[in-house]
C-alpha cells in the first residue's frame, strides 16, 4: 500500500495527511500542494518546478530523492525507506514556500528481501537477505497498456511457474499515448502503470523496465536533451521506490547514435535514481560495446551463440542476462 505522509517544520499552509509508520521497502509519498500563485507561475509543473529532498537514514546515509508532478496540483516525492527507524529529510526547491523545509517519518521492520543487485562480480542477490538470486525472466512488452484483466492473468500464471522477472515497455504499446507531447505526460496512463509495477512486485517479480522503443524512438519523440532529462527524472522519481531494473532502450544498435544516447540516459539514471537500480540496454546481440562508458551494471544478450558469451565472460566482470 502507498501511504501519503508529510511532517514539515515551519509549515504554515493547510494541514497535510500524516502517514502511519510504514514497512521498510514500502513506497511512501511526500506530497507538496501547489497553491494558486504557484500554479500561475508554473503552468506546466512537469517542466518547470524543481523540487528534491535529501533523505537521511537512521544510520545517516543520505539519498537524493526528486519529486515528480502528479497532474493534480501536487509535486510528489516517492521514496521507499530501506531500514526501520526515523528518516529525516530537507527540501530544496525553486518554490520558495517549500525551499529549506525539513521533516521526519518513521519506518518499521520488514521481512522484504530488498532489491536485486549484482554481487561477487557475476552473480545476483537481494540487498537484505543476501541470498543468491536466480534470474528467471519473461517478456511482456505491452504490460503497461494491455487489458488489465489480461495483465493480471499473465502475472498470476508466471508467478505460479516461479518466474521472478518480467520485462516490458514502460511507455506502453504506443509511446505517444504516454506522452502526447514531449513535455506533457499522460498522468492517468502513469497512474495505471504505477499500479501494475506495484502488482508485479507484490507477486514477487522485479520489473525490468524498458524506457525507449527500438528504431531511434527516444531521439525521435524526445529530440532535445532537456526533454530526455525531464523524462528520465519523471520516470526515476516515480519508479525507483519499487523493485525494478532499468533496460534503457530496445536494441540500441537501431539508434542513429545509440552509444551516445545510452550513455546519456544511463548517466541520468545514475543521477535521478536514489537507490541505483541495475542498468543495462537491450541489444540485437550483446550490449558489451557499452561497458567502457561506465554507466552499465550488467550485460544483456539476445543471442543463442554460446561462443559469444564464453568469450565475453573472459573480458567483462559483470553479470550476464540472456
Amino acid at each position: 500500500m502507498v501511504l501519503r505522509w508529510l511532517i514539515i517544520t515551519g509549515l504554515s499552509c493547510a494541514a497535510q495527511n500524516i502517514c502511519q509508520p510504514t514497512l521498510a521497502y514500502s513506497p511512501c509519498e511526500i506530497a507538496f500542494d501547489l497553491n494558486d500563485e504557484e500554479r500561475k507561475q508554473h503552468p506546466n509543473p512537469y517542466w518547470s518546478v524543481e523540487l528534491r529532498a535529501e533523505v537521511r537514514s537512521p544510520e545517516f546515509k543520505t539519498y537524493q530523492a526528486y519529486a515528480y508532478y502528479d497532474g493534480a496540483g501536487k509535486m510528489v516525492i516517492r521514496f521507499a525507506p530501506t531500514q526501520s527507524g526515523a528518516w529525516d529529510f530537507r527540501v530544496t526547491s525553486n518554490l520558495p514556500r517549500w525551499n529549506g523545509k525539513q521533516g521526519q517519518f518513521q519506518a518499521t521492520p520488514s521481512d522484504h528481501p530488498g532489491y536485486v543487485i549484482p554481487r561477487n562480480v557475476r552473480h545476483w542477490s537481494m540487498t537484505e537477505t543476501k541470498k543468491p538470486h536466480l534470474w528467471m525472466g519473461d517478456t511482456m512488452y505491452t504490460f503497461a497498456s494491455i487489458d488489465r484483466g489480461a495483465f493480471d492473468d499473465v502475472i498470476a500464471k508466471r508467478a505460479a511457474q516461479k518466474f521472478n522477472h518480467i520485462r516490458g515497455h514502460l511507455l506502453g504499446a504506443d509511446p505517444a499515448l504516454a506522452f502526447p507531447a514531449a513535455d506533457k505526460p499522460n498522468y492517468a496512463f502513469f497512474d495505471e502503470v504505477d499500479k501494475r509495477v506495484r502488482a508485479m512486485n507484490e507477486k514477487g517479480f522485479t520489473a525490468d523496465l524498458i524506457i525507449g522503443r527500438d528504431e531511434n524512438h527516444l531521439a525521435k519523440q524526445f529530440p532535445e536533451r532537456a526533454q530526455r532529462e525531464r523524462l528520465i527524472r519523471f520516470l526515476a522519481s516515480r519508479y525507483a521506490a519499487y523493485g525494478i531494473t532499468w533496460q534503457l532502450m530496445q536494441e540500441f544498435e537501431e539508434y542513429a547514435d545509440g552509444r551516445a544516447i545510452a550513455k546519456e540516459i544511463g548517466e541520468l539514471l545514475k543521477k535521478y535514481d536514489p537507490v541505483g537500480h541495475p542498468r543495462t540496454a537491450h541489444t540485437v546481440a550483446t550490449s558489451a560495446p557499452l561497458v567502457a562508458d561506465g554507466w552499465m551494471d550488467y550485460l544483456l544478450y539476445q543471442s543463442s551463440d554460446d561462443h559469444l558469451n564464453a568469450i565475453e565472460r573472459q573480458l567483462y566482470t559483470k553479470p550476464f542476462v540472456n
